[in-house]
């Protein structure tokens, strides 16, 4: 129905160059001597929003700006639900980065990552840091320590320490789960960003498209879900300065930078937020700028 209004995805063209069991390699093209970049959506979502429309696109602006852009498509798993963090974090992420070099002479690419797209781009790059040049993250949960956030200790609470690993999770299951856990993120600002744009057309029609988008849920392996609550959120298997010095010890790049932050969930962008939307543009902007020279 939403399609039949016009509120549906205006992505530019791309080509499909490799692809595995729940994923694939979109590339958008771009100058051959330019730095390379690989976005990593959130699997839990479709990956239009980093090019929802010409006027409001991630791909578009790095594409103008030189840049050969690659995107990391997730696809819905397999019926059991068996693909895990190693799938995910490991040999897709892998996989990616190695077509893109190999096509290159063997240069690597920088990596932008967002939400938990952003945590198994971090996780790529503390296994295999030297395949990369760089790693952008925006709004990525990395401190997953009891009290960091309301939300990772909601989560910990609502989440059972007994999941099925043979079935797929729903996506919308995740959503109201993230809901639930987070209000504030997932509900309120939602509502605050409708009223706020109701007397701007252009931003009711982003508003919209945004909201078609947080609807357009992907399913997600049941061992993936219990590995993340577990591994991560639990167990805390991952610490932030621990990363960071294997990052900073291992990546070519001298430009690189890093801020940690003590919680799960960075307010630095939220979809929701039309003012957010289009700072959050201008921080990719920004530091794609320093990164490119």
């Amino acid at each position: 129905m939403r399609l039949r209004v016009g509120l549906g995805p205006r992505e530019c063209q791309f080509q499909v160059i490799c692809s595995g069991p729940h994923w694939r390699l979109r590339a958008y093209g771009g100058p051959d001597p330019r730095p390379l970049l690989l976005m990593v959506p959130a699997p839990i979502k479709r990956p239009y929003i980093w090019d929802l429309t010409p006027s409001v696109s991630a791909v578009r602006y790095c594409l103008h700006q030189g840049l050969r852009v690659h995107l990391l498509e997730w696809t819905p798993p397999s019926p059991d639900g068996s693909a895990g963090m190693d799938a995910y974090g490991g040999r897709a992420i892998a996989a990616c980065v190695a077509t893109i070099s190999n096509q290159t002479s063997g240069a690597p690419p920088f990596l932008i990552g967002h939400s938990l797209g952003g945590t198994l781009a971090t996780i790529h790059c503390a296994l295999e840091p030297r395949s990369v040049k760089g790693l952008i993250l925006l709004g990525t949960p990395l401190c997953f320590e009891q009290a960091s956030s309301r939300f990772r200790d909601a989560l910990v609470a609502l989440v059972p320490e007994k999941l099925s690993e043979t079935n797929v999770v729903a996506g919308s299951l995740l959503s109201r789960i993230s809901a639930v856990a987070c209000p504030n993120t997932f509900l309120w600002l939602r509502w605050v960003d409708a009223a706020l744009s109701l007397g701007d057309h252009a931003a009711m029609d982003i508003h919209a498209r945004i909201e078609r988008w947080a609807l357009d849920e992907v399913a997600l392996p049941g061992k993936l879900v219990t590995q993340i609550v577990q591994w991560l959120y639990r167990e805390r298997r991952t610490r932030p300065r621990r990363t960071a010095r294997c990052l900073r010890s291992g990546l070519p790049s001298a430009r690189s930078f890093w801020r940690f932050r003590h919680r799960c969930i960075s307010s630095s962008w939220s979809p929701f937020s039309f003012k957010s939307r289009f700072s959050h543009f201008a921080t990719v902007q920004v530091y794609l700028l320093v990164a490119a020279q």
